[in-house]
């Protein structure tokens, strides 16, 4: 399963639950600031280096998931259909 954009997780929130969620992207050093002020300058450092870590694929690993689990991934719709009730 590829990666998903944020846009995309909008739309499956969106899907599923019926809102109108909308993606805006935001430039990396005015998400960090805005995490910093809101968070202290501790943690919303590494959130935002979480951020910028996610918007330059760092997380992009080839995932084993298949052969240690048996199945697929779901899909963003599915897993969150499954959840609905929880």
């Amino acid at each position: 399963m590829q990666p998903i954009t944020q846009q995309e997780l909008a739309d499956a929130f969106n899907d599923v639950y019926g809102w109108n969620l909308t993606y805006e992207a935001v430039d990396i050093q005015a998400y960090t600031q805005k995490r910093i002020s809101a968070l202290g300058p501790e943690f919303g450092a590494i959130i935002g280096g979480i951020y910028e870590a996610m918007y330059w694929g760092d997380y992009g690993v080839v995932s084993d998931y298949e052969s240690i689990v048996g199945r697929t991934h779901q899909t963003t719709s599915a897993f969150l259909r499954s959840h609905l009730s929880v």
